[in-house]
């Protein structure tokens, strides 16, 4: 089973209480179990007030406490977050466990490009877009710096990504993958198959990089 590890860096700080916190996260809580339905083993890193591992579903929550707000800055580095997202890939990776990180959110390129230099080479990284915009001219370098080390981007539309190429923020149409939502769908093509589908073509092209066209 493929085993995909999402990072979350921002939440609510209204909800102190870890149970309590969860149970308002439906976005997080709903596709994390919609993927465990489409035979993806889910595990979610969450920025927290506190301490604290939660399975719920069979998706298991780590929780991890730092220093930072709720809403993490361009400029701070969670670097316990990443160094269990690490141990986890690293634990994977040596028993040849299939993995993949997806981070929720393009507006974190200084924490994403740190995060790929803790991982495993051959561990993909995938960004998730949350309805963000690109910076603004003058800091679009950064962004785009960070960004480039991802090997895969996810939009709920295509047309999303168009602004993100257009700003030469993201550096190839091949990274870019949609994930739509058709009610009218059969079962083979609803999100999270969609979704499952992506992850297991991006982790075959970083394991066999000649086959990318």
């Amino acid at each position: 089973m493929l085993h995909l590890l999402i990072i979350n860096y921002d939440y609510n700080a209204a909800s102190a209480i870890a149970n309590d916190w969860l149970d308002q996260a439906d976005d997080l809580t709903r596709w994390g179990e919609d993927l465990q339905k489409a035979d993806v083993e889910v595990t979610v890193f969450q920025r927290f007030l506190q301490d604290a591992v939660i399975k719920r579903n069979q998706v298991t929550y780590h929780l991890v406490r730092d220093t930072f707000a709720d809403k993490l800055l361009a400029w701070q580095i969670p670097r316990q977050i990443h160094w269990s997202a690490r141990v986890l890939c690293a634990a994977h990776v040596q028993v040849e466990h299939a993995i993949l990180v997806q981070v929720n959110g393009l507006r974190f390129p200084l924490q994403i490009r740190y995060l790929r230099s803790l991982l495993p080479p051959v561990c993909p990284l995938i960004v998730q877009h949350q309805g963000e915009r690109p910076w603004s001219a003058p800091y679009r370098p950064i962004q785009r710096w960070g960004l480039q080390v991802v090997d895969g981007f996810l939009f709920s539309n295509p047309a999303l990504a168009q602004e993100w190429m257009r700003n030469k923020i993201i550096n190839s149409p091949q990274k870019i993958y949609a994930i739509t939502a058709d009610a009218a769908a059969q079962a083979t093509t609803n999100p999270s198959n969609q979704a499952a589908a992506i992850y297991a073509s991006i982790l075959h092209q970083k394991r066999d990089p000649i086959t990318r066209t």
